[in-house]
């Protein structure tokens, strides 16, 4: 997995577990320091052809976080 894309996942998992939801595309740029939510939306997408996470549309919160790859990803 690419390093930032690993950054960008572990950001999630990180809210998710401190605040019980997953961070906004704003949120995640701002906390990691990328200018660009372009760029958040790539490794979002990448995530979720990965299998990590899963979109749900039509939610302010989008972002799920799938058990499928969670043990995998955690041992990195």
């Amino acid at each position: 997995m690419e390093k930032k894309t690993k950054l960008v996942y572990d950001f999630i998992v990180a809210c998710q577990q401190i605040r019980k939801i997953t961070p906004s595309y704003r949120e995640i740029a701002i906390g990691l320091g990328m200018k660009s939510k372009s760029n958040i939306f790539r490794y979002i997408r990448k995530l979720e052809k990965m299998g990590a996470i899963e979109m749900q549309p039509k939610k302010m919160r989008t972002i799920k976080l799938t058990n499928k790859v969670v043990n995998e990803m955690t041992k990195l």
